[in-house]
């Protein structure tokens, strides 16, 4: 499971776009945030190796925020 938080201090987490993008597999998830910010998702189907995890949020005036992870997918 993936887990992470934003927050704007102009617009509502709900409407800010996420993507959840991995060096492997590609967009993992865009689902939106909650009205508290949360956001979560689980997959089950990754690669097995190294990768690297990139969220990016971004607002109605097109400003984004970037946060990455690497991590690895084993047996």
């Amino acid at each position: 499971t993936f887990v992470g938080a934003v927050s704007d201090d102009e617009d509502a987490p709900e409407s800010l776009f996420i993507e959840w993008f991995d060096s492997i597999d590609g967009v993992l998830d865009t689902t939106s945030a909650s009205g508290t910010g949360l956001l979560a998702f689980s997959r089950d189907d990754l690669a097995l190796g190294d990768h690297l995890l990139t969220l990016t949020v971004t607002d109605g005036e097109g400003l984004t925020s970037i946060a990455s992870v690497a991590y690895r997918v084993v047996e």
